[in-house]
């Protein structure tokens, strides 16, 4: 998997030292014990920052650092220092009856400090050393610390120069993205191919600061602070100085709503702000995932859900892409096909060119896309090419921009491997296709190119099976995807085909069959193979099968994919 989740700037490198007045001689609030005066000043250091987006750079009001006492404090009495900045100084106040006797009477006088830039209500425990946890209970990921940094107490006064360093693990990069316009309440996880969590774990009692790294992909937490949401990791140092082309990839995982967002190939070899904009600007509508799709190199990505058609709900923009990858309209049969109402299967070559609208109707399946007796359409026919700019993503808020288009006959059996011979394997010999349930449906899943699952998933069943030889049931259960998983394999790439069915027309407006619901993949190629028929894909229990013709006027899927 070469392709992941992304970085929207040209990253500029700007040296970002943040230097706080010191502050003089400025009493602590006493929680208890014996009150002291505090003379500290703060920096950062070796870290720069994104100027092309809002990031947060700048000690902001409400942040706090924690500083902790080599040999001071124990499990009944974690003693400490907090100190809040209020926006213009900061303002100490001493923790769990810390005191000037602690401070005077320590033997070796080096503090730790550690500065978290994002969310609020830190708990700290103690237990053979000190711990940090946020408000939901976690390690704290993306923080800055300084250790074994000498203090003096001398006239009751605490004093020190204190500069914060990124914490990063060896040869990674820290990296820290802000994104503006969140939904209030609302919780985020972003998901990276190359940007792996790390936590603080711990605060040793000789004052090592413990860090815990995660593996590259896995959900890194978002902390809400002022106006953004923000998320920390670290880059791993297999890329870091190299140009990588980077996706990312935002799960808001209170209503299920996932962005992606492309910044091309990007190179970065310093610890970073990275700004990522507006959750209410434009973010990419596709996959993160890179699929070969021809034997000359030819790349696409797909489309993150199904093509439909909303004449009841479109708000003018009727042409949308389908909420999630599993979303469906036509569940039951009759359904209708007129220009006011909802459907996602269309009749081939339905682009609304030569007025073949979404809606037509006929049983007659010549009546359909031009009359050719085999090949291509000519892209005025291509849902994707004929509406170019006037598909929209799921609400009609942000129109698709790129090549959007309708996948060919040979691209498909290129990209699954799928011929009449069944040797053909096109693309990655690994891993390519499986069926699955994502959301509820029945559905298959796409592996892109050079894709490898992620450390400890759970052993997908039956990967590259034309045939699987088991029932509906079982072909499809067998691998089930929590919300977890999907969100993770969504985040590297795979695509998710849903079982949304094929309709059989009548003579009127109505379809009066709806079959392969739930039990088959069935999508349009821009292929025809007779002057009635063109191929479509098919995907069920008992098949994998891109040599597949339907009569043109059944109605069936359109998945877009965009050419890179």
């Amino acid at each position: 998997m070469k392709k992941s989740f992304a970085i929207i700037c040209a990253l500029l490198s700007l040296a970002a030292c943040n230097k706080v007045t010191p502050i003089e001689e400025n009493p602590t609030q006493k929680e208890s014990g014996q009150e002291f005066k505090v003379n500290l000043t703060f920096s950062r250091s070796n870290i720069s920052e994104d100027t092309k987006a809002s990031v947060k750079t700048s000690f902001a009001s409400g942040d706090v650092v924690f500083i902790f006492f080599n040999g001071v404090g124990d499990s009944t009495n974690p003693k400490y220092l907090e100190m809040k900045y209020n926006g213009s100084t900061w303002v100490p106040t001493q923790k769990n009856d810390l005191g000037a006797s602690d401070l005077s009477g320590a033997g070796t006088k080096e503090l730790t400090a550690i500065y978290l830039p994002y969310g609020s209500g830190y708990e700290v425990a103690y237990d053979g050393g000190f711990t940090i946890k946020d408000d939901s209970g976690n390690d704290y990921s993306g923080h800055f610390y300084a250790h074994h940094v000498g203090y003096t107490f001398t006239s009751n006064t605490l004093g020190a120069d204190v500069n914060l360093s990124a914490v990063t693990s060896v040869g990674d990069k820290l990296v820290h993205f802000d994104v503006t316009d969140f939904v209030d309440g609302h919780t985020y996880a972003m998901y990276q191919e190359y940007i792996k969590p790390i936590s603080l774990s711990s605060i040793s009692a000789d004052g090592i600061v413990n860090k815990n790294v995660g593996s590259k992909g896995d959900a890194i937490q978002g902390y809400q602070d002022a106006s953004f949401i923000s998320f920390s990791g670290v880059l791993d140092n297999t890329v870091v100085g190299s140009p990588v082309d980077y996706w990312f990839s935002i799960r808001d995982t209170f209503d299920g709503t996932l962005y992606y967002r492309d910044a091309g190939s990007q190179t970065i070899s310093a610890n970073k702000y990275i700004g990522l904009g507006s959750f209410a600007s434009k973010w990419s509508v596709a996959t993160p995932g890179v699929f070969t799709a021809s034997a000359s190199g030819e790349r696409i990505t797909f489309a993150r859900s199904n093509l439909s058609y909303r004449g009841a709900t479109g708000g003018g923009k009727p042409w949308q892409l389908m909420k999630y990858p599993w979303s469906v309209i036509e569940t039951t049969s009759p359904f209708n096909r007129t220009s006011s109402v909802d459907f996602s299967l269309f009749g081939w070559a339905t682009s609304g060119y030569n007025s073949k609208y979404p809606w037509f109707n006929s049983n007659q399946p010549v009546d359909y896309g031009p009359a050719i007796s085999s090949g291509e359409f000519a892209p005025s026919w291509d849902w994707g090419q004929y509406n170019k700019g006037n598909i929209y993503e799921y609400g009609g808020d942000v129109a698709l921009s790129g090549n959007w288009r309708v996948l060919s006959q040979p691209e498909w059996l290129y990209i699954l491997g799928v011929t009449s011979t069944e040797t053909n394997c096109g693309r990655n010999e690994t891993n390519r296709f499986a069926r699955c349930v994502v959301g509820g449906l029945y559905g298959v899943a796409i592996f892109p190119d050079d894709f490898d699952f992620p450390s400890g998933f759970p052993t997908v069943q039956e990967i590259n099976k034309y045939t699987s030889g088991k029932s509906a049931t079982v072909a499809f259960e067998q691998n089930t995807f929590t919300s977890i998983q999907w969100n993770m394999l969504e985040a590297m790439g795979v695509a998710f085909l849903p079982c949304a069915g094929q309709g059989n027309p009548s003579s009127d407006s109505t379809y009066a069959g709806l079959t392969n619901y739930n039990t088959a993949v069935r999508i349009w190629t821009s292929t025809a193979s007779n002057s009635e028929q063109a191929y479509g894909i098919l995907i069920g229990n008992a098949s994998a099968n891109a040599l597949k013709t339907n009569n043109r006027h059944m109605a069936a899927s359109v998945r877009l994919v965009r050419d890179l």
